[in-house]
């Protein structure tokens, strides 16, 4: 391997191929009705020194017919979480959540890392969590996305699973985007908030912050392992759920990560945004998860939208905001917010719009006076359709 090399999407994983033998044992086992719950190890990837051994915990419905799947990538500061796998076990899905952050003093079970690789354990990460000193393979985010790839291994060698969705929280979104622009066996999936642009931390899209420093390191970074680079290259339907106002995750940035996915190809993607809400998202965002999955893995016939349009006209202290929604799929509520002269996305007060006057099909306009003397104006539309997207 050459030192220093500048990976890309394209060529990062190229040569890695998740098929050595699983080795699977069953730790624990458990029934609720028809559904067993097992903790499992299993092998991943291999190195000098071993295999590393993916621990995590899978749900299935034990009734003797094929299901649909979602493999979960939890947030690596949350960790674990059960009640997040039942939420999708209720709706019909065998689930599997795996540990990729692994050695941690308050849990029993977790992956295990040879002691080459012990950057990958998220306490010893150091430097190889946001930078690239030596190059995009020696970071905890390839080393990552390969338990992820093990993981996909795992589920698709169960006879009983069909499709599989990806579901990506927060830090393990970014994981996310890293595994659906290389891993051709996965059918859809959805990001909760992380959406990369880590190397641009604290700083403001539409701020005045100093100029960015590139040296050799950021290149690597930047070209290899910053997850918003994969956008591009994903292979499968994705959608992007965020807050507006979240401190850890750039909603701005998000939206540009998403903008990206149809560059070069026809992969549908969606996007949606809870206004006012920091480190959750809302009731509709929920929904809309449960609906994306159901489209894509299911087969609910519930057609493609077109992405809303906002439109800003200023005349003196007097704004018009206007909304072009997708007609054909009738529109029934249109929110219109409003933040003046704040480019830090985690501060801007968003003003909910009283009167939204509907000018035709898919067209709608609303008033806003200038509080602050204008400057800089952000607008969101959050558009709801009378088939529930």
């Amino acid at each position: 391997m050459l030192k220093n090399k500048i990976y890309t999407p394209a060529d990062l994983y190229s040569d890695f191929v998740p098929n050595l033998p699983l080795r699977d044992s069953i730790v624990s086992d458990e029934r609720v009705g028809d559904v067993v719950y097992n903790e499992v190890y299993f092998n991943g990837r291999a190195t000098d020194e071993g295999r590393v051994l993916i621990y995590g915990i899978l749900a299935r419905h034990d009734d003797g017919k094929k299901h649909n799947a979602i493999l979960i990538i939890p947030d690596y500061e949350s960790g674990m979480d059960i009640n997040v796998v039942n939420l999708y076990v209720k709706l019909g899905y065998d689930v599997l959540m795996f540990d990729y952050k692994g050695e941690s003093d308050d849990v029993e079970n977790y992956t295990h890392y040879p002691s080459q690789i012990k950057y990958a354990n998220l306490k010893y990460a150091g430097r190889h969590l946001d930078y690239a000193d030596i190059s995009a393979k020696e970071t905890c985010w390839y080393e990552w996305c390969c338990v992820a790839r093990y993981a996909v291994s795992f589920l698709r060698s169960r006879l009983e699973t069909n499709k599989i969705g990806v579901l990506g929280i927060k830090n393990g979104a970014d994981i996310m985007w890293h595994l659906i622009s290389c891993d051709t066996r996965i059918t859809c999936a959805v990001g909760l908030f992380g959406a990369g642009w880590r190397a641009y931390k604290g700083i403001a899209k539409y701020g005045d912050a100093e100029e960015f420093y590139v040296d050799d390191e950021r290149i690597r970074y930047l070209a290899g392992v910053d997850p918003h680079v994969y956008a591009p290259f994903c292979k499968c339907p994705v959608a992007l759920f965020a807050s507006t106002n979240s401190a850890k995750f750039d909603a701005d940035r998000a939206h540009d990560t998403i903008r990206r996915v149809n560059v070069k190809s026809s992969v549908d993607s969606f996007f949606c945004l809870s206004p006012r809400m920091t480190e959750a998202i809302n009731i509709n965002c929920t929904r809309n998860i449960e609906l994306f999955f159901g489209i894509y893995l299911n087969g609910q016939r519930i057609q493609k939208l077109r992405e809303p349009t906002v439109f800003i006209s200023v005349e003196g202290e007097a704004v018009s905001i206007s909304v072009e929604a997708d007609a054909v799929h009738k529109p029934r509520n249109v929110e219109i917010y409003v933040c003046e002269n704040q480019v830090c996305p985690e501060k801007r007060n968003w003003v909910l719009l009283d009167e939204v006057t509907k000018t035709g099909e898919g067209s709608f306009v609303a008033d806003y006076s200038l509080v602050n003397g204008g400057g800089m104006i952000f607008a969101i539309a959050v558009v709801e359709y009378r088939n529930g997207l």
